[in-house]
């Protein structure tokens, strides 16, 4: 029903980088601005991925991060099934997901995963914003 009220929205002229939907549920992005476009994304039937990155100017998703608390998705990463599913639909060949510790990269049927630990990427996260916040605002 979101993707739909969306589209109408663009279908009236609404410029796509004047719409965003963002929930900050997830403890790492819950402290990003909303200048930051992430797009939680998901449906109860097929799973969900965390963060979107959206294109503006194509409405398409960029990139995704799949948020783990845990190893197990390095050691087995075909159980990624929504990520999967969501990377194939919208033809993605790369997306990254957190861990708990691990690091590195898997070549995937559907694509390449990168794992980097869920501190690092909050590390990340943090410091790519208190810079932009400096760049646009003197800070």
């Amino acid at each position: 029903m979101l993707f739909h009220t969306v589209q109408r929205l663009i279908d009236e002229g609404v410029s796509a980088q004047n719409i965003i939907y963002i929930s900050v549920e997830t403890p790492i992005y819950n402290k990003i601005y909303l200048e930051q476009l992430f797009w939680k994304n998901g449906r109860k039937d097929q799973g969900e991925v965390d963060i979107v990155g959206i294109n503006p100017a194509k409405f398409k998703p960029e990139w995704a991060v799949e948020i783990k608390w845990t190893d197990s998705f390095f050691h087995n990463p075909q159980n990624l099934l929504s990520l999967r599913s969501y990377m194939e639909k919208n033809e993605m060949d790369y997306a990254m997901v957190t861990t708990k510790t691990e690091t590195g990269m898997k070549d995937m049927p559907f694509g390449k995963l990168q794992f980097i630990p869920v501190a690092c990427y909050a590390y990340t996260v943090g410091r790519n914003t208190l810079s932009s916040m400096k760049n646009s605002f003197g800070i």
